[in-house]
């Protein structure tokens, strides 16, 4: 049985926005390939109102033990020759300002695009982060997608 902690990761949970100035882009010349995924708070709203902000209240330890899972389900598909980055906003975001960053560092770039849709679609499916959306005229509680 292998143990995730030989593996090569980055998992955080920062208060506000994900600050660009603290993500690296930096590339490690072992690595073939590598994706980066910004997420933004969009304007666009389910109700016909115009989003200001939304409050990411996220469950850390929770949430840190499924980030892990879907990083492990990828090493065991893929290999232990990744490098897996997740950035999760938690608190007030405003509009225009990025909630999640993700970086997937592979040898070949069409499994680093597999594995960032795959985190982040595990994620958005399966990690306790619950979304209030402030719009101009409201407060509501967003679903799941």
């Amino acid at each position: 049985m292998c143990c995730i902690m030989f593996y090569n990761y980055d998992i955080k949970f920062v208060n506000g926005p994900v600050q660009l100035n603290e993500i690296s882009f930096f590339q490690n010349i072992c690595y073939g390939a590598s994706v980066f995924f910004l997420g933004f708070v969009r304007i666009s709203s389910l109700v016909e109102d115009d989003v200001r902000a939304i409050q990411y209240i996220v469950f850390e330890e929770l949430a840190l033990c499924i980030i892990r899972k879907i990083f492990f389900s990828v090493f065991c598909t893929y290999g232990r020759f990744i490098f897996l980055q997740v950035i999760q906003s938690k608190g007030l975001v405003n509009v225009g300002e990025p909630s999640i960053f993700i970086k997937v560092c592979a040898p070949h770039k069409e499994s680093a695009f597999e594995i960032c849709s795959f985190i982040l679609k595990s994620i958005k499916s399966s990690v306790p982060i619950w979304k209030k959306e402030f719009t101009v005229n409201s407060i509501c509680w967003l679903l799941s997608s």
